[in-house]
């Protein structure tokens, strides 16, 4: 049986939505590309970079009472400018210096401490005009003694410290909530309190990793547009505030490992699936217009997240780290820019209407070039280097998680053929079938099997799996 899947009927089965409104931009001459660190220097920009996600922590720059100390975030920040990469700060109060004893009965000192320290910090940062600040880290999870996961101890501590960096450079952007697993309870919590009243924050920053039961891209765009509903209904009359993903990531973990409920589809059992993971984040957020994605981490740090294989690039790309570098190239443009308001596709083939697609124009005004269009699908199946997920189910006491593999047989359908037919196109320049997993980028590059008839463009065998495939057509 053939399908012939309009990208109307696409907007239905994967979300996919041409000629959705354009988001207005904060950050026009930046990509989307970002990476967390943990050490300064650690950082050379060959992949891509555009932002890097690094602390300003209390304790670090304040260990003594009264002694502030900026050497090492300092190397961090000259490490990211020599190398033209954006700054996200985060204003940590995760934890608090060793000198400090936390009252809980008197807050308000813990508030003093907070304001001394940031106005310090945001004096020794005044004439760096780029940065773009995050109060806070995940504060349901980093909180200080049951603190900063009350909602409204959260508020006061992040328009206190907004303020504080506003009053001392304007043109800093300010971030906040850094909701962990799309808490929307804690973000609701955050609006209905007045979060945004004052116009001291520009950005909502939330982590990618969203809920457990799902996979990356899984209801992503759902839970975009859920946020920005929130920001449409508080934000104050006439402020733009910005939507962005300030960390995601995935490990890899041996086949067999547990994990904890919360966390266990952000553990995956080999490279091929982080790639593939890593991929489909990222072109799902770029289509869904997000500004800014941080992926954690750049380098070891935890559990096996990075992107290289040791602690040096000399050590190394692993293969999501080669997927972030060939897609941070092709798709550099900020994400709005790259909507894709000009042609409408089809694909049609068998167990087509099983994958999810989507598209992305790049103007060569932005990337000076040619004019380009994207197509990228993929089927959303749990699946790589022969294994496919069979179950995923609850073992031992803690009901700890573990995901059953099984090896891939004739009647899964994982690898999929089809062709794409994109409409009112009389000629091209080119169009190319790109790898996206290669480690030398311009040996990604195929000719497409293509015809023009009756002005549409019809690219044939076209072929996909867990991991996008993706097709150029340059004008």
């Amino acid at each position: 049986m053939r399908f012939i899947i309009t990208i109307l009927i696409l907007s239905l089965l994967s979300g996919c939505s041409f000629g959705a409104p354009k988001q207005k931009m904060m950050f026009p001459d930046n990509g989307i590309w970002g990476v967390s660190i943990h050490e300064p220097g650690m950082i050379k920009n060959e992949i891509g970079v555009q932002w890097c996600r690094y602390d300003i922590f209390w304790p670090y720059i304040e260990a003594e009472e009264g002694k502030f100390d900026f050497t090492e975030e300092d190397k961090a920040l000259a490490c990211f400018k020599s190398q033209g990469i954006r700054p996200l700060f985060i204003l940590n109060c995760g934890i608090i210096p060793s000198w400090y004893k936390l009252d809980r009965n008197n807050l308000d000192d813990l508030y003093a401490h907070i304001e001394k320290w940031t106005k310090v910090v945001a004096e020794h940062y005044k004439g760096e005009k780029d940065i773009v600040w995050e109060m806070g880290n995940e504060p349901e999870a980093f909180h200080i003694d049951n603190v900063w996961n009350q909602p409204e101890n959260y508020i006061r501590y992040a328009k206190l410290c907004a303020k504080i960096l506003k009053d001392t450079q304007p043109k800093w952007k300010i971030g906040a909530c850094s909701v962990a697993w799309m808490d929307k309870p804690f973000l609701e919590a955050c609006m209905k309190g007045g979060i945004l009243d004052e116009g001291t924050i520009d950005i909502v920053t939330f982590h990618g990793y969203h809920r457990p039961t799902l996979n990356v891209e899984d209801r992503l765009g759902e839970d975009i547009e859920y946020i920005r509903g929130l920001i449409d209904q508080y934000a104050p009359d006439g402020k733009f505030i910005t939507l962005i993903d300030s960390e995601r990531g995935l490990s890899t973990m041996k086949e067999g490992d547990t994990r904890p409920w919360y966390n266990c589809t952000n553990h995956v059992i080999n490279s091929t699936f982080q790639a593939q993971g890593l991929a489909r984040h990222y072109l799902e957020e770029i289509y869904n217009q997000i500004e800014i994605a941080v992926w954690y981490v750049y380098m070891p740090g935890e559990r096996d997240f990075q992107l290289y294989n040791g602690l040096s690039e000399a050590d190394g790309l692993v293969p999501a780290g080669y997927v972030y570098k060939n897609l941070s190239t092709l798709l550099k443009e900020n994400s709005i820019k790259l909507v894709n308001d000009k042609f409408e596709f089809s694909i049609d083939g068998e167990n087509s209407d099983k994958l999810i697609s989507r598209s992305y124009y790049s103007k060569k005004k932005y990337n000076k070039m040619n004019d380009r269009l994207f197509i990228t699908c993929w089927n959303p199946v749990v699946s790589a280097e022969g294994k496919i997920l069979e179950e995923t189910r609850e073992v031992g006491e803690n009901k700890d998680v573990l995901r059953v593999f099984r090896d891939v047989n004739e009647n899964d359908i994982v690898d999929v053929s089809f062709s794409i037919t994109v409409d009112n196109i009389k000629r091209v320049k080119s169009v190319r079938l790109f790898d996206i997993t290669v480690t030398d980028f311009e040996k990604g590059y195929k000719k497409a099997d293509y015809e023009i008839k009756d002005g549409m463009l019809i690219i044939k065998n076209v072929t996909c799996n867990a991991m996008p495939s993706m097709v150029i057509i340059d004008f």
